[in-house]
């Protein structure tokens, strides 16, 4: 009985397969495998229930399959067609309007196939040697596809002038803008300024970021170098922002300290591959997930609508949204809080012989404002509740945001020996209508010799090429001076 069946599934489980690792092509090489072959299943699964209940209807097993691939065309290429049909039709482009068009194409179907006289054991033998001649297909040129490449050149190739070298503390605050911006957000700092100047913290109050996209900002900074931007597309899809990923995690300043003596520590939001992480995930996998569902009605469904939906405060929808996000935000959330907490009781810690160095990368200030002032986590139906204004909730976790750097100050100020900690936001607010807010970015560093060269308008990145010129033996130049829109710029 469950035999004469097998046919019909295993074609819906090769359409399954090709799709996803359709999807997944261009980033084949850096896979997690277990979220791929996760969506695989969970579709396959789903497709082989729908032909069981469609046959019970039906009683024919090829009949059954054509309805059923029908429904799993509608499910998995919605992207595909509402993108390319809005090219050519721009009205289509509100969901308001092509869903119930796409959804009324599946119905059409379903009637057609009923209607018309159809051989549907030889539709389904074509179109089984079709999907396999595309997945085996897709199968190679992700196999053959070529490996990503750095997009920024090695500068850590000295060997230190010195022995004496200094603790180095790097804290990197997400999306935490320059004060000045920030007092146009209706947010004074006057108290905080103080504060850092009276610990003699050097605040730079002109700097910038290069970009707006997290991945290359913290890369430049890990790196010492900025890529080349005309290499980067103007449009980035979800693609590129996965492989630009790669940047972040083949971090070069922390393998060269480690080689010339460093004891380091990493604490961030992705593991890096030189040992082992203190974190709980990979931000890649995220953009993994993102990737595999871009294209589905679910997905674009779930992205598109979930938080409009949300938003206009329907009792179901709200609640059910609300629930689905619970646990990926907070465990986000709890992972970044853990982090804090081993930072500040690494720096507690009695010094080594060794010099130290700490690298760690916290979500806050950065959406989605889950926290107060003091840091408490608020309720998650809270989230949401002031999306077409989040100045105020962003200025509420810059508050905390500024606590915490004077926490870490006091830490970092209590070790003996030669300390240089870097204070900073990756980007700036990029939430707000002016894109210059995006680029101007919070740094502010802490040298307990006062030795560093510094001017008002320095970056992050010529920062790090200062030290690694006074400290290691190195001649780099200043970066020349350039911004650019990535994130903003973003493609679907």
């Amino acid at each position: 009985m469950i035999k004469k069946h097998l046919p019909a599934i295993a074609c819906l489980g090769v359409f399954v397969s090709w799709f996803f690792i359709n999807e997944v092509i261009k980033v084949f090489r850096y896979t997690n495998f277990q979220i791929l072959i996760g969506y695989i299943s969970v579709y396959t699964v789903a497709a082989g229930a729908i032909y069981a209940i469609i046959y019970a209807f039906q009683k024919n097993t090829d009949k059954s399959w054509c309805l059923t691939q029908l429904i799993l065309t509608l499910l998995l290429l919605f992207g595909y067609a509402k993108d390319n049909m809005t090219a050519i039709l721009p009205f289509l482009s509100k969901y308001s309007v092509f869903i119930p068009l796409w959804l009324a194409a599946g119905i059409t179907g379903f009637i057609l196939f009923n209607k018309f006289r159809i051989n549907f054991t030889k539709l389904r033998k074509f179109f089984t040697v079709v999907v396999c001649i595309f997945l085996i297909t897709a199968i190679i040129q992700s196999i053959q596809q070529p490996a990503y490449h750095q997009k920024l050149e090695n500068v850590f190739n000295e060997v230190p002038v010195t022995t004496d070298l200094p603790n180095i503390y790097i804290f990197i605050f997400d999306e935490f803008s320059r004060l000045d911006k920030l007092q146009q957000l209706g947010h004074s700092s006057a108290y905080f300024q103080h504060q850092l100047a009276d610990k003699k913290v050097q605040l730079i109050s002109k700097t910038y970021s290069y970009t707006d996209l997290t991945s290359l900002c913290i890369a430049g900074l890990l790196n010492g170098t900025i890529p080349d931007f005309s290499k980067i597309p103007d449009k980035i899809s979800n693609h590129d922002l996965f492989l630009l990923w790669n940047e972040y995690r083949n971090n070069r300043l922390f393998e060269y300290l480690n080689r010339v003596g460093y004891d380091g520590n990493l604490y961030g939001i992705m593991p890096m591959k030189q040992l082992n992480h203190h974190t709980s995930f990979d931000f890649r996998d995220f953009l993994m997930r993102d990737i595999l569902r871009q294209n589905t009605l679910i997905g674009r469904s779930d992205m598109q609508l979930g938080t409009r939906l949300a938003k206009a405060g329907i009792p179901l929808i709200s609640n059910w949204y609300y629930q689905l996000h619970h646990k990926k935000v907070y465990a986000t959330y709890q992972n970044d809080s853990i982090n804090l907490e081993l930072v500040k009781k690494s720096l507690k810690e009695t010094s080594p012989q060794t010099p130290e160095l700490i690298i760690a990368h916290f979500l806050f200030p950065h959406y989605p404002y889950i926290r107060d002032t003091e840091g408490q986590y608020k309720p998650i139906e809270k989230l949401f509740s002031n999306h077409n204004n989040n100045d105020p909730l962003y200025v509420e976790q810059v508050q905390y945001t500024e606590k915490v750097i004077m926490e870490l100050v006091d830490l970092v100020q209590r070790k003996e020996q030669h300390t240089i900690a870097i204070f900073m936001g990756d980007h700036g607010y990029r939430e707000h209508n002016d894109s210059s807010f995006s680029f101007q970015n919070f740094l502010a560093f802490y040298d307990s010799k006062n030795e560093l060269n510094y001017h008002d308008s320095i970056t992050y990145v010529n920062l790090m090429r200062n030290i690694l010129n006074e400290r290691f033996n190195y001649t780099l130049p200043e970066i020349k001076d350039s911004a650019h829109l990535i994130f903003r710029n973003k493609a679907r």
